[in-house]
């Protein structure tokens, strides 16, 4: 397992319907806790994400980052190990009460891409 996909039930997005990608060659999936949007396809976005429980490189391109872990990774570890039926989906819900957004990822990434060019 690389990733735990997660989401809401009502199979639609925020917005309604669906969104397009959004890339930046800055956010990559680089590491374990990366948060990013799963899809069915290009410009596919809904309700549904997932988290890497490593990193991912062939993801890159395919699947728009919007965040990663930065603490949490107890509960993380705990959703690795859950067992999962034949179909890969645990064999029990997993639910997300509450995330808390710590730090707005893009403002990181041109601050690293700034002191990178320093």
């Amino acid at each position: 397992k690389f990733m735990i996909q997660c989401g809401s039930k009502k199979k639609d997005s925020y917005f309604g319907g669906t969104f397009k990608d959004e890339f930046d060659d800055r956010l990559k999936h680089s590491e374990r806790g990366i948060l990013a949007m799963a899809n069915a396809g290009a410009h596919t976005n809904k309700d549904q994400f997932y988290i890497t429980f490593q990193s991912a490189s062939h993801l890159d391109k395919k699947h728009s980052v919007f965040g990663r872990l930065i603490d949490g990774f107890d509960v993380l570890n705990t959703m690795e190990v859950i067992p999962t039926d034949r179909n890969n989906e645990p064999v029990h819900d997993i639910k997300i009460i509450q995330a808390e957004i710590a730090i707005d990822p893009s403002d990181e990434a041109v601050s690293r891409e700034n002191n990178r060019k320093e």
